[in-house]
């Protein structure tokens, strides 16, 4: 696929369950093997590894295990990334940047569920994409601002359609993209509701000086749609 890897170095993994079982009859195994990664130093950001795990042994097969050796091996990608988002998604805390001046695109939006609902102050209004996916949002704040993150506000009118997981990205110019690290959520709290939102927070480790943002919607609630309410912004 032209990508180059770099294969793993001997100690930096360890294999904690190297066996499975798989049912007769079956395909797959219904359990894992489970790889631990204790010496997460020698791995560096940027970088792609590879590491080959080859099948050594069966037990009460009704076949062979296979001669060619192509056969037999699976390959465990890992790719280091810098992860500047807080995985707890804790309440961003500082002085609310006021949004005007800001302009914000999306990927594509459903009819009548248009990108600029999420800067329109209204929890009951929301931006819906079009039904593909991944679906993204850009923020253009008019002038580079030093951020500690985001408290989104999810849709209350097609509360289906929330995001869960997303990429987030920052930029000076709009063009040049920093991959700030990766949102995880949960869905939506079924006790909330637009007057007493499910805020989600989208908070930086490190605060981020940039003027653009970009929000890249991986998984949503449905699979299919994204939506989101309210855009606000910390610093």
């Amino acid at each position: 696929i032209g990508k180059n890897y770099i294969l793993m170095p001997a100690s930096s993994y360890r294999l904690q369950k190297p066996s499975v079982t798989i049912a007769a009859s079956a395909t797959t195994s219904a359990d894992s093997i489970v790889i631990s990664l204790p010496n997460l130093q020698l791995f560096q950001t940027g970088n792609d590894y590879l590491l080959p795990i080859q099948l050594k042994s069966a037990k009460n097969q009704s076949t062979d295990i296979p001669a060619d050796d192509t056969k037999k091996v699976v390959y465990i990608q890992v790719s280091v990334v810098e992860n500047n988002i807080d995985p707890a998604n804790s309440t961003v805390t500082g002085t609310a940047i006021s949004r005007s001046g800001w302009t914000v695109t999306a990927s594509g939006s459903y009819s009548g569920n248009a990108i600029t609902r999420i800067l329109d102050g209204n929890n009951a209004t929301a931006w819906d994409s079009d039904g593909r996916m991944p679906a993204w949002v850009q923020l253009d704040m008019g002038a580079s601002k030093t951020v500690k993150g985001f408290p989104i506000v999810p849709s209350y009118e097609y509360r289906n359609d929330n995001f869960i997981n997303m990429e987030v990205y920052s930029s000076n110019n709009g063009t040049t993209w920093k991959l700030e690290g990766y949102y995880v959520g949960t869905t939506t709290s079924a006790g909330s509701t637009a007057a007493n939102p499910d805020i989600k927070n989208v908070r930086f480790i490190m605060p981020v000086t940039a003027r653009y943002f970009k929000f890249n919607v991986t998984k949503t609630t449905d699979g299919s749609y994204a939506g989101m309410a309210e855009l606000n912004a910390v610093e």
